[in-house]
């Protein structure tokens, strides 16, 4: 009876400790949630560039993009945007960001304070913000924009 009362015990005790390392390894920078913030930077300093290389490098090929006009944009032709010039962004600021974690899936929201220009059309003012990201390969990549103006 001691027997198993200790092999028990030492059962429960290895469960508690493993289940401790895993919410603490989900909790360690670096997980999904870091990884797409920092790709949102990456994206923002890009974009105040107007350099097309973060979306030719991290958007998957069958990326889509609807902006604020409401017209769907794919990868190919927001990287021309860039490279034409159609695209001129003086400022951005990001506030409340979440990132939503789903696996091999991640959605982030936020809004937005921007300054610029597309196609000659300002753009300026509150947006917000949603951008989804698939892993896959190891690497994550943008898939989907969406942005509305903020009333």
């Amino acid at each position: 009876m001691k027997n198993r009362i200790g092999t028990l015990a030492l059962l429960v005790c290895t469960a508690l400790c493993l289940s401790s390392s895993a919410i603490a390894q989900g909790k360690k920078s670096g997980g999904a949630e870091d990884q797409i913030k920092a790709l949102l930077n990456q994206s923002r300093e890009a974009t105040l560039k107007g350099d097309s290389s973060y979306t030719e490098k991290n958007a998957a090929e069958d990326y889509t993009r609807v902006g604020l006009d409401g017209k769907l944009l794919t990868k190919g032709e927001w990287v021309s945007a860039f490279k034409n010039g159609d695209v001129k962004i003086q400022s951005i600021e990001t506030s409340d960001v979440k990132v939503r974690d789903y696996g091999n899936a991640a959605v982030a929201t936020y809004t937005v304070d921007v300054k610029g220009t597309q196609k000659g059309k300002d753009i300026s003012g509150r947006h917000q913000v949603t951008r989804v990201f698939v892993k896959r390969g190891g690497k994550w990549q943008e898939v989907a924009f969406h942005s509305t103006n903020v009333s």
